[in-house]
């Protein structure tokens, strides 16, 4: 029973006392080496239905994602990229403007509650 419950908290995590959902907050490095794909669809949570995908070509230097949230969606987004070896994020795009809401340090990109729909993400180490 537990199983089943920390890889979906692995791939998608509600925090209890706020309205913040983690997205990728626990996969593992190596989920995101060159050519792989993490990928979620109409996963529930107390916020509505989310999905996502995530792209790596880390040999470029680059981890795409499309993050799909519903119309009326409230929460605080935590998109969690832990890219393999010691590289950081440098720069980010959201929908295709620069986005400077993220945490090198922490792996994090902040998406705002008000976003909605399909939000898509271009980050450079």
């Amino acid at each position: 029973v537990t199983i089943p419950v920390f890889t979906k908290w692995m791939l998608v995590f509600q925090e209890a006392d706020a309205p913040v959902l983690w997205l990728a907050k626990a996969t593992p490095r190596a989920w995101l080496e060159q050519g792989q794909k993490i990928a979620v669809r109409g996963a529930p949570t107390r916020f509505g239905t989310v999905g996502y995908e995530v792209r790596s070509d880390i040999q470029q230097g680059k981890i795409s994602a499309i993050v799909t949230l519903p119309q009326d969606y409230t929460a605080t987004t935590k998109l969690r990229l832990r890219a393999p070896g010691d590289r950081k994020i440098r720069a980010v795009t959201l929908n295709g403007a620069a986005w400077s809401n993220f945490d090198a340090g922490q792996e994090v990109i902040v998406i705002p509650p008000g976003q909605r729909g399909q939000i898509k993400l271009e980050v450079s180490y």
